[in-house]
């Protein structure tokens, strides 16, 4: 499969020049090259999303498109903006969690901006004890401190294109929040938080720190990145639809494939329409964060227990 990441397609995108694209990659169909070639986050008015519209009929994604919102926050020219746009009673609760934080550590919380890094390794490793504990770890996405996370942030980081935020509880990593700045927009990539510290909203106070360090810095948007999160719409002012498609080879095998995915896919549809026409979406995946955050904190404290173990727990 050829994956082609979230814009990964480069250069000035208009409707001949994504026929071209297509084209080329169907070639790469034919020729037995590829299998499969999947298109990320495909903007509802991409010129390549009506160039696939074309090959329909070998497409999944296109006629039968499931919509993903994209959010964005701008980001105003002034730090403490994000508190100063909240209700009272909200402004009152932020601040309320921020004081039973700092009375739980006895004055050791330290929050740490990190706009330049000189050596990753360190940073990484912090990082890295957080996201181990966290439920996307479980899922395997996230931050894992592996020699591609590392080669490739650190590539950015030597374009001062890096940013992250650390936060230290009693002098111990706790949670972090880090992306990449471009064009001067931040996209945020990945953030954790150790779960004994749910009860404290860690992630909103480090969201409002984040931004105020950016904001300091003059950037202007703040890109919330894929997936789909409450945070997200509560924070951001600007939202647009983006599809995933996929384009199979006119083979028997590019067929097979297409039908066996595109079942997958209808069962997805299925149930997701379902749970949400129950009201079940959000009690499902907070439960099913606890579950995989409780597994993952079991297998860090019991590192030699096998995977049977890990699979009862």
């Amino acid at each position: 499969m050829l994956s082609i990441v979230h814009e990964g397609v480069l250069g000035e995108m208009d409707g001949p020049r994504a026929v071209l694209v297509v084209g080329r990659i169907r070639e790469f169909l034919s020729d037995g090259t590829i299998d499969i070639a999947s298109f990320n986050g495909l903007k509802e008015d991409a010129p390549l999303l009506v160039a696939l519209g074309a090959s329909s009929g070998e497409t999944l994604g296109v006629s039968k498109p499931q919509w993903n919102d994209h959010w964005e926050l701008t980001l105003p020219s002034q730090a403490g903006f994000l508190l100063q746009a909240m209700k009272s009673k909200h402004r009152t609760w932020f601040r309320k969690k921020s004081t039973e934080l700092e009375k739980a550590s006895n004055g050791q919380v330290v929050w740490q901006w990190h706009s330049r890094v000189d050596d990753f390794g360190h940073l990484g490793e912090q990082m890295e004890a957080v996201a181990a504990r966290t439920y996307q770890r479980a899922l395997g996405v996230g931050f894992r401190n592996d020699e591609e996370h590392r080669e490739r942030l650190s590539l950015f980081a030597s374009k001062d294109m890096f940013r992250a935020m650390l936060m230290e509880f009693q002098g111990k990593p706790a949670a972090f929040w880090y992306g990449i700045v471009y064009g001067g927009t931040f996209h945020s990539e990945a953030t954790g938080f150790v779960r004994e510290l749910q009860e404290f909203e860690v992630g909103t106070q480090m969201f409002v720190r984040v931004v105020d360090e950016l904001v300091k810095e003059g950037v202007g948007r703040f890109d919330f990145g894929l997936g789909d999160a409450h945070y997200k719409k509560r924070f951001g002012d600007r939202a647009w639809r983006e599809v995933n498609v996929r384009l199979f080879g006119a083979t028997r095998r590019g067929n097979m494939l297409r039908v066996y995915i595109g079942g997958c896919e209808a069962v997805d549809r299925l149930l997701r329409a379902l749970i949400q026409r129950f009201g079940l979406v959000d009690k499902l995946k907070q439960a099913w964060r606890r579950r995989l955050a409780k597994r993952t904190n079991q297998s860090t404290a019991n590192p030699g227990s096998s995977g049977a173990d890990a699979r009862e727990s």
